[in-house]
């Protein structure tokens, strides 16, 4: 598996420099599965051969800068950026003020009313204009570098579009100076009209105010995955023999032992060496009730100890903690793309260079019917203004971002964003059984007695060992306050059952198989139930218990909300079928396929997506081959590691249910990037004509830049709010 690479991008504005990017870097042999995220500002790809260098040099050529990746001071970004966008609102209402001041009859100062106020009036629109255009220069120099590496961005249309507007109107500034001392008013009022100095400084001030929106929303998802780190503490207290000390956890080592007092959080995971307590693990299985430690139990990073103090033993650093690996999972998946934006990615490529083209169409076909540059240019810059790669670019990855943030708020842990796009379309869901959709805890569902002595006898011999099958007649005595006998002695035959003594007498407990070999009696109730213990003597059958396992109360809830969805509910177990026929009383699934073998699953996810995409969930080793074969899989986080690592999502609760709430976050997600890919091209095909003056013939309407600048400005922020409403949880609720 080839190693992967991470690198922090400088420069990138929209979705046309994510595409340069990403085409640039997909050009280098040897390099895989590059994946340019234009919300964290990433560069990742998969390569064993390519240097560090060689990426840094091909992002170079396509404009950008690429650096090793480090994290981003969220905060301080914001806060520059803040000022800066203030000084410019600030500057743009005086601006505002005194360039159509005189069109509504506002007041003005004196020397800009006189004889001369048309030149005073130019010349201070141009002063107020200046600071604006050195806060917000980046833009011109973003622009221009891009469009003449011939790859133009979002940053090159508002650089033309301000430029063009500055020199058009410097030059109805010229004219009205020598107006002015011509003593021509009507030439002055009428070069006053052409004055787009207000235009320029509103479009870089509202594109600025829409980037801003824009970080806001990002450092907002981004703390959503920092806040899990959070769990882990900066610190922890390390002792070695009699002495402690107080260490960063980024220092913490396996093997190095750890104190937890109440209170705090554990840095690592580890085992308990020392102490006992009760621990709050609701920031990982999302279960609000405390959960009970000792000696030799696992803790993992992130739950937070209630009570006295313990020492444990780490057997992991931070850096591969099951929190960092849950931080990890996260940002993978919100850096990772959805097949939709592929379509999007090459809508890109060519998107920028299309307007720039349209714009200069504009700009000649209105010189030559109009005879006036001036009318020409008056349509020619908005064009170059309203057009928005922005909103494009913005829809997919900013909803895949807050997506996976909140499934991991709400303990769904998802590996990647074809997944999540794919559960919204998934027909079949396939359910394995045990752990799955069973508890995984035995329950005794028949318990049937030949003899008046049978249930204390079997509750007494049973008392003796730990097995799974024993527990579960164990905790069914108990709550049924059977009484216990004490037998003299009980010893486990492995494999089969026990044998005990009881006032001189010798019973057997075990299967049928065990019983007909210790006494020669035949019993046949077995084939009807997985697990079935028999209690005989010497001479004769004193009763049975048939255990089975007990279904989740989520598997019911689940199974209905996916059956209303119009979803077909598959049980595909290992188990035999007149067990899972039992069980599906309860279930009420719609189709069983029983005493299926691993290797066979497989074939079976396969024979379903025929039909369409195929949801797998499973929890265990037998359930890997399938995991992998399904469009979308799913693993129960209490299930084994190589069940996790085969699937597209984890449910960290053990709740079936959670995998319907994915499926409903899913359907949320793809109709949010729709619906904003939706206005984004709508945006863009309705302005860009008016812009071009479509129905200035017939209408008289135009666009000022101002006007187009705002519309512009509206879509991106228009693209992040909808996006940002998937911050408002709606949760699927149980029936």
């Amino acid at each position: 598996m080839k190693k992967k690479h991470k690198f922090l991008v400088k420069g990138m504005t929209c979705s046309a420099c994510q595409a340069h990017v990403e085409h640039s870097v997909n050009k280098i042999h040897g390099v895989d599965n590059v994946v340019v995220n234009l919300i964290s500002n990433t560069l990742e790809y998969e390569s064993d051969v390519v240097s560090d260098k060689t990426i840094m040099d091909a992002v170079k050529r396509a404009g950008y800068q690429a650096v090793p990746f480090q994290k981003i001071d969220y905060r301080t970004q914001e806060k520059n950026k803040g000022k800066s966008l203030i000084i410019s609102l600030v500057l743009l209402v005086f601006l505002l003020y005194v360039a159509m001041g005189p069109m509504i009859n506002l007041p003005l100062p004196p020397f800009l009313s006189d004889a001369h106020g048309g030149m005073y009036l130019s010349i201070a629109q141009f002063i107020l204009l200046i600071p604006i255009v050195i806060l917000n220069f980046r833009y011109f120099t973003s622009g221009f570098n891009k469009l003449f590496r011939l790859k133009p961005n979002m940053d090159s249309l508002v650089a033309l579009g301000s430029t063009a507007s500055i020199l058009y109107s410097i030059y109805s500034s010229v004219m009205i100076i020598i107006s002015t001392t011509r003593n021509q008013p009507e030439m002055v009022h009428h070069f006053l009209e052409q004055l787009y100095f207000d235009g320029a400084g509103t479009i870089l001030t509202l594109v600025s105010l829409g980037k801003y929106i824009e970080f806001k929303s990002k450092r907002k998802t981004s703390n959503a995955i920092s806040d899990l780190l959070k769990l882990q503490g900066d610190t922890a207290i390390i002792v070695k023999g009699e002495k402690e000390m107080i260490i960063d956890i980024k220092d913490i080592q396996v093997g190095d032992t750890i104190k937890l007092m109440a209170g705090y959080n554990a840095p690592v995971d580890g085992i308990i060496k020392q102490g006992h307590g009760s621990f709050n693990e609701s920031s990982l299985t999302g279960e609000s009730l405390p959960v009970f430690h000792q000696e030799g139990d696992n803790i993992l990073s992130g739950v937070t100890n209630l009570d006295g103090f313990i020492l444990y033993e780490a057997t992991s650093t931070s850096a591969n903690s099951t929190i960092a690996r849950i931080v990890e999972m996260v940002s993978e998946a919100s850096s990772s793309k959805a097949p939709i934006a592929k379509v999007v990615d090459k809508v890109s490529l060519i998107f920028v260079p299309i307007v720039l083209g349209l714009s200069l169409i504009t700009l000649v076909v209105w010189w030559i019917f109009s005879k006036s540059f001036e009318q020409a240019i008056s349509f020619a810059i908005p064009v170059l203004v309203i057009s928005c790669p922005c909103a494009l670019g913005l829809a997919t990855p900013i909803a895949i971002m807050i997506s996976t943030g909140m499934a991991a708020k709400n303990h769904i842990l998802i590996h990647n964003a074809e997944a999540l796009e794919n559960l919204s379309k998934i027909k079949t869901i396939v359910m394995d059984k045990t752990g799955t959709l069973t508890k995984g805890d035995l329950m005794v569902t028949q318990f049937v007695s030949f003899n008046n002595r049978f249930a204390p006898l079997l509750y007494g011999m049973e008392k003796a060992s730990s097995h799974p099958l024993a527990k579960a007649i164990i905790r069914h005595s108990e709550e049924e306050l059977i009484p216990i006998v004490k037998f003299d002695e009980v010893i486990t035959v492995p494999g089969k059952g026990l044998k005990g003594k009881y006032q001189n007498q010798t019973l057997y407990a075990g299967n049928a198989a065990y019983i007909k070999e210790a006494t020669g009696l035949d019993f046949n109730y077995e084939t009807s139930h997985s697990s079935c213990v028999i209690l005989a003597s010497e001479k004769e059958i004193l009763g049975y218990v048939l255990i089975n396992d007990s279904v989740k109360d989520s598997s019911i809830q689940a199974i209905k909300a996916f059956q209303k969805e119009g979803i077909k509910t598959v049980m595909l177990t290992g188990d035999n079928k007149e067990n899972a026929h039992e069980m599906n009383k309860l279930l009420h699934i719609d189709e069983i396929i029983a005493e299926v073998l691993p290797d066979q699953k497989a074939e079976i996810i396969r024979s379903y997506q025929k039909d369409g995409m195929t949801l797998m969930v499973g929890d265990g080793i037998n359930d890997a081959v399938a995991l992998e074969v399904a469009d979308v899989s799913m693993a129960i986080g209490a299930g084994s590691d190589i069940a996790i690592k085969s699937s597209d999502l984890v449910l960290v609760k053990d709740d079936l249910f959670d995998a319907y709430r994915a499926y409903k976050l899913s359907k949320r997600t793809m109709r949010n990037i729709k619906m904003n890919l939706f206005w984004a091209f709508f945006y863009n095909v309705v302005s860009i004509p008016i812009a071009m003056g479509a129905l200035y013939p017939s209408f008289q309407i135009s666009l000022d830049p101002m006007i187009a600048a705002l519309a512009m400005t509206f879509s991106s922020v228009f693209v992040v709010l909808s996006a940002s409403t998937l911050f408002i949880e709606k949760k699927a609720k149980k029936s």
